[in-house]
């Protein structure tokens, strides 16, 4: 007796665990049924744990609380940066744009801009060279900024040659 109780309850919990949820055909009244399958549309929501009352902190108005919540709040943060590299110390900028709505992020924007040092020399030392119609120089130059100052020969003429100049505009 035991023994035909255990067998019907195992039975029965297979038959419901193999039921017809996964679609096929099951015999009804002798005739075959064909059964589709079941489909599943329930999201599981996780809720919160535990809900904590938290008094309101006097009166509140609830029109300016909707309306502040149908706003677009847009938040810009400028960051600095100075990175030092082997050319020198650089510099970067970035923005960064988000846009709240509806208490959540809407909307998120980075702008970045790399500003590179320049290599900028105060002094240097050239040799160049000026001809024409009675005149072969050859000339040294020194320049210190913006000033500049030459020293050479002319070998046509014979005869020392020397020169200061000043820089207008570079590009």
């Amino acid at each position: 007796m035991l023994i035909t109780c255990i067998v019907l309850a195992v039975s029965f919990f297979l038959g419901r665990c193999s039921s017809g949820s996964r679609g096929g055909e099951v015999l009804h009244g002798g005739t075959t049924v064909t059964v589709p399958p079941v489909s599943v549309d329930t999201v599981y929501v996780p809720q919160p744990c535990d809900t904590v009352f938290v008094p309101v902190p006097g009166r509140v108005d609830t029109s300016r609380v909707i309306n502040d919540y149908y706003l677009q709040k847009i938040y810009r943060d400028t960051v600095f940066v100075a990175v030092n590299t082997g050319a020198g110390r650089d510099s970067a900028r970035a923005i960064l744009t988000d846009t709240i709505y509806q208490n959540g992020i809407a909307g998120r924007e980075v702008n970045f801009t790399f500003y590179p040092k320049r290599l900028v020399r105060d002094n240097s030392v050239g040799l160049l060279s000026t001809f024409g119609y009675h005149n072969l120089t050859i000339m040294a130059e020194y320049r210190y900024r913006m000033m500049k100052m030459y020293v050479g020969y002319n070998l046509i003429d014979h005869a020392p040659v020397a020169g200061v100049g000043f820089q207008i505009f570079s590009w």
